[in-house]
């Protein structure tokens, strides 16, 4: 057997490049950043998101932590967890991510709580994807149909998480070297 190294590429960004995303985005700004080159980069990211009323308003947190400076966190990797510019208009993506409740979505409490249950008496979690799937798709055709969001976002609930979607966690995987606790999950994950 013949194991080769491969050196990391360098990502290209407006000003020059880098191994690491964060910190080219932060100190090189993004590639479409180039006026000669794009001149119609968006200033607004209008975004369309579907959940429940609970998950928008984690939602509305989130984005506002997103538009702020991330500080680096202490590791004995220091390049694993630098410092983020935040995604705003001042620097780096040099745009700012908006929504308008009118382009909000929301899924009812009950349809979730109906899924959770039906899963747990019939033990078919596959059915209960694929209805999860099916009430999303619709939500997100409407808001193609009917809206003009650049992203749509689709914010799952813990408990339809923990109750039908999350898999089975394989326990022999060792994730010791990139610990990460749940409250940095939140601050990462979409869901």
């Amino acid at each position: 057997m013949k194991i080769d190294f491969l050196k990391e590429p360098l990502l290209q960004f407006a000003n020059d490049s880098h191994v690491c995303p964060r910190f080219g985005i932060s100190n090189f700004e993004t590639y479409d950043s180039q006026p000669l080159l794009f001149s119609t980069k968006p200033k607004e990211i209008v975004l369309g998101i579907i959940g429940t009323h609970q998950n928008f308003e984690k939602f509305q947190e989130w984005l506002h932590l997103c538009s702020d400076f991330i500080d680096a966190k202490p590791s004995k990797q220091p390049n694993l967890f630098t410092s983020f510019c935040g995604f705003n208009e001042y620097g780096g993506f040099q745009a700012k991510m908006v929504y308008n409740p009118s382009y909000f979505r929301q899924i009812n409490d009950t349809d979730i709580n109906k899924i959770i249950r039906d899963v747990g008496k019939s033990k078919n979690r596959q059915a209960g994807i694929k209805e999860v799937a099916e009430i999303y798709l619709q939500h997100i055709e409407f808001l193609a149909e009917n809206k003009t969001p650049n992203v749509i976002v689709c914010i799952i609930p813990d408990n339809l998480w923990s109750k039908v979607l999350k898999a089975e966690k394989d326990e022999s995987v060792d994730t010791s070297d990139n610990t990460v606790d749940d409250k940095d999950l939140v601050e990462i994950n979409f869901r």
